[in-house]
């Protein structure tokens, strides 16, 4: 089995997150943010389960052959806080509006609203299209072993 070495799909080399507060003066408690939140692509190559091997993966190509692109995204909030006094207790209303990739910009991201939120938007190359066909779904292709065989594009993979 050919060892190939590369980035691993984690590791993204530039990732930045830029935001801007400001306390509205004439409205006491409303403050709007801006988030921009920037990122460079992830690696990622063609790789499938080795059958017989418990979490074995076979790369027939250098497992950082491909990038996704950067990605960027603009988030905007508003929150509002209101202080009520009643019968000598203190009570405070809270609000927020969140308007998540403000732009419509389609970059690779956490799809799916649960998944932005949990990881602050990062890029997941795991929903990225990464299907290899061989002789176990399409019969055309010829039967290899990946501990003593090289496959070949068109032959043995595609």
């Amino acid at each position: 089995m050919e060892l190939r070495g590369g980035d691993l799909s984690a590791d993204q080399r530039h990732r930045a997150a830029t935001w801007v507060n400001y306390g509205v003066p004439k409205l006491t408690g409303l403050t709007v943010s801006v988030l921009e939140t920037i990122a460079s692509g992830l690696p990622y190559g063609r790789g499938c389960d080795v059958p017989g091997t418990l979490n074995k993966i076979y790369y027939f190509n250098a497992r950082d052959t491909f990038r996704t692109e950067s990605s960027s995204r603009t988030d905007l909030s508003a929150t509002y806080s209101y202080a009520l006094r009643a019968g000598g207790h203190k009570f405070d209303l809270f609000g927020q509006a969140l308007v998540i990739n403000l732009f419509n910009q389609f970059d690779l991201c956490g799809c799916g609203v649960t998944s932005i939120l949990a990881n602050g938007g990062a890029d997941v190359s795991a929903r990225i299209g990464q299907a290899i066909r061989t002789n176990s779904g399409t019969p055309s292709l010829a039967a290899f072993n990946p501990l003593t065989t090289q496959p070949v594009l068109g032959t043995n993979w595609n």
